[in-house]
C-alpha cells in the first residue's frame, strides 16, 4: 500500500489540476470549422445537356394553313407549329427548307433533307419510295366555284365543265374518277386559286381545311357547293432507312396525349380534331 504525507498529496493535486487547465485551455483554442453562409451555396457540377439532334425538314410554304409564310416573312403554319411541337418532345433541333411540292419527296430520296411536312398525303405509291409517320391529319375535299355561278351546285353538276386541281395532290387524283370534265392541273395552290378568280377554270377542288382558311383571310367572291370524303391522311415522310422514325412517332403521339396537337387543331380550325388512328389504315 502506497502512503502519501500532506504535502506530497497536495503537489500530486496540484499536478493533476494544472494537468486539467492546460487540458482545456487547448481545446478552447482548437480552430473553428469554417460555416458557410445560406445564402452562397457550394458549387455544383452542371450535368452537360445533349445536344439537340439535327433535322432538316422540307416543306413548300405555300400551302396555307398548313405551311406558308407571313407577312414578316416568317414560315409558320400548322404543318409547322406541330413539327416544332415534335422536335421539342422528341430532341431535335429543325432546320427547315423551302422547296416546290414536286421535288420534295426527290429531295427525300436523295438526302438532301431528313423528311418532308407538307400536307403531303400518304398514297401507295409514295410507301414504295418513303416511309410515312403515323398520321396527323384527315382530309376532306371541297367543291368551290364563284359566287356568281348557280350552276354548279354539287359533284353531280360537274359535269362539262374545266376543274382546276394542284399538281401532285389527293384532290388531282379524285378529280379524275370525276366523269366528264376537263381536269386542269397547276403547279401551286395559289395558281389554282388565282385559276378560279380569274375566271380560268368553272370549279377547284382543294382540301377543305385550305379552302376555309383561305376564305376567312384574303380569298373573296368564292362559295363551297360540296364536299366529298376520302379515306386519305397526312404523315409526316421520311427515308426508307431513317432512324429517326421511332422518335417523330413518339414525339407525335406525346404531342395528342397531351392536347397540345388539340390546341393546336383549335388555332387554325375552331372545333375539336376526330380522333385519329395509331398507325396508317392498312392498304
Amino acid at each position: 500500500m502506497t502512503f502519501f504525507t500532506r504535502s506530497r498529496f497536495l503537489r500530486h493535486v496540484a499536478l493533476g489540476f494544472g494537468a486539467c487547465l492546460l487540458l482545456v485551455a487547448c481545446e478552447g483554442t482548437k480552430p473553428e470549422k469554417p460555416s458557410v453562409s445560406p445564402s452562397v451555396s457550394s458549387p455544383k457540377t452542371s450535368t452537360p445537356t445533349a445536344p439537340l439532334k439535327p433535322l432538316k425538314i422540307g416543306t413548300s410554304g405555300d400551302l396555307p394553313p398548313f405551311s406558308y409564310y407571313g407577312k414578316s416573312g416568317k414560315l409558320k403554319g400548322f404543318d409547322i407549329e406541330l413539327m416544332d411541337t415534335i422536335a421539342s418532345e422528341s430532341g431535335y433541333k429543325v432546320e427547315y427548307q423551302k422547296l416546290p411540292v414536286d421535288s420534295l419527296l426527290p429531295s427525300l430520296q436523295t438526302g438532301k433533307i431528313n423528311g418532308v411536312i407538307s400536307g403531303i398525303t400518304v398514297t401507295p405509291e409514295r410507301e414504295k419510295i418513303v416511309n410515312f409517320s403515323r398520321p396527323y391529319f384527315q382530309i376532306k375535299l371541297a367543291i368551290a366555284v364563284s359566287e356568281k355561278n348557280n350552276t354548279i351546285k354539287n359533284i353531280d353538276t360537274l359535269k362539262g365543265n374545266a376543274i382546276g386541281v394542284e399538281s401532285g395532290t389527293i384532290a388531282a387524283e379524285k378529280a379524275k374518277d370525276i366523269p366528264n370534265v376537263k381536269v386542269k392541273t397547276f403547279k401551286t395552290n395559289k395558281e389554282v386559286l388565282e385559276a378560279l378568280s380569274q375566271g380560268k377554270v368553272d370549279a377547284i377542288l382543294k382540301e377543305t381545311p385550305m379552302l376555309l382558311f383561305a376564305m376567312g383571310k384574303d380569298l373573296k367572291g368564292i362559295k363551297i357547293v360540296g364536299e366529298i370524303p376520302t379515306d386519305k391522311y397526312y404523315a409526316i415522310a421520311l427515308p426508307k432507312d431513317s432512324q429517326n422514325m421511332a422518335e417523330i412517332n413518339k414525339g407525335l403521339s406525346q404531342a395528342i396525349r397531351k392536347g397540345d396537337y388539340g390546341k393546336l387543331y383549335q388555332k387554325y380550325w375552331n372545333y375539336e380534331p376526330a380522333p385519329l388512328p395509331e398507325t396508317l389504315p392498312s392498304k
